[in-house]
């Protein structure tokens, strides 16, 4: 198997159980869980967290950052293989070795300062997109507003399916990923029509509006605050990633339910495209 860790799972009993279960069993580390790692205490908050990790390097694989996947096209499986940074993978073994004597006491001059370096970047990168998301509401609100009915705001809240605001959003979700596609840093992304559900715009897209469904059945979204649309952010990042692969491992209900659903989603519309 190989499923995506979240940085809650880090260190997590059950994390090592998978690990012995079977040396095939692997674990994907996505950008933001290496962050959640060096944030804060670096010295103590990395040594912690990758404890397990160390255990079982071999077993460790590293994704690219997001920039990099989004451009991607193929079916899932050749996405997922794409994903793997073979060189951030590789790295990462010799940084655990490095870690290991750290943690003995074996400190070469520069250890410390590159691992608060990291740290101080890790920070400073989450306080950024928490900064972002200020603008995260006005978006919402500018993608919400008259599309869905009084009505049908009344279904979503109370968890009926109904094939009007479905096909909407469904609408709101290419909308989204058309917009960040053609906005991408390295210039706009253009995808044929039969690779654009394994696109890792789109589907982070779907991730996004399944937490949509979820904010307009408990409330407003306007009512939430940056430090859970940053969290939620973070979440759609982690369950997007487990889309491609066979899991995720997370101790967060919220982050596996949105998950679970984009990921029934897809294969439904899988299941569809393939009765045509």
């Amino acid at each position: 198997m190989i499923v995506v860790v979240d940085s809650n799972f880090l260190q997590n009993p059950m994390l090592e159980t998978y690990f012995n279960e079977s040396a095939t069993n692997k674990v994907v580390i996505i950008d933001y869980a290496a962050m959640e790692a060096f944030k804060g205490d670096t010295l103590t908050s990395v040594v912690k967290s990758t404890a397990i990790l160390r255990r079982f390097p071999r077993q460790v694989l590293i994704a690219h950052g997001t920039k990099t996947v989004g451009r991607l096209t193929g079916t899932r499986e050749e996405i997922a293989k794409a994903m793997i940074n073979d060189e951030g993978t590789a790295e990462f073994r010799e940084f655990s070795a490095h870690l290991d004597r750290y943690e003995r006491g074996v400190r070469p001059d520069g250890v410390e300062r590159q691992l608060l370096d990291t740290g101080r970047w890790a920070t400073d990168h989450l306080n950024a997109a928490q900064a972002e998301n200020a603008n995260l509401l006005d978006v919402f609100k500018e993608l919400t507003d008259g599309i869905f009915t009084k009505e049908e705001i009344s279904k979503i809240r109370r968890g009926e399916q109904e094939e009007g605001w479905v096909a909407k959003g469904f609408g709101l979700v290419r909308d989204l990923a058309s917009d960040l596609l053609s906005r991408h840093p390295d210039g706009s992304v253009k995808l044929d029509p039969k690779d654009y559900y394994n696109n890792f715009i789109f589907r982070m897209s779907l991730c996004v509006f399944v937490q949509l469904m979820d904010w307009i059945r408990v409330g407003s979204p306007s009512a939430l605050k940056p430090a859970r649309l940053l969290n939620d952010r973070v979440d759609a990042m982690f369950a997007t990633y487990g889309t491609y692969f066979d899991d995720v491992l997370s101790l967060d209900k919220q982050m596996l339910r949105t998950f679970w659903e984009t990921d029934a989603i897809l294969r439904f519309v899988y299941a569809r495209e393939h009765e045509k």
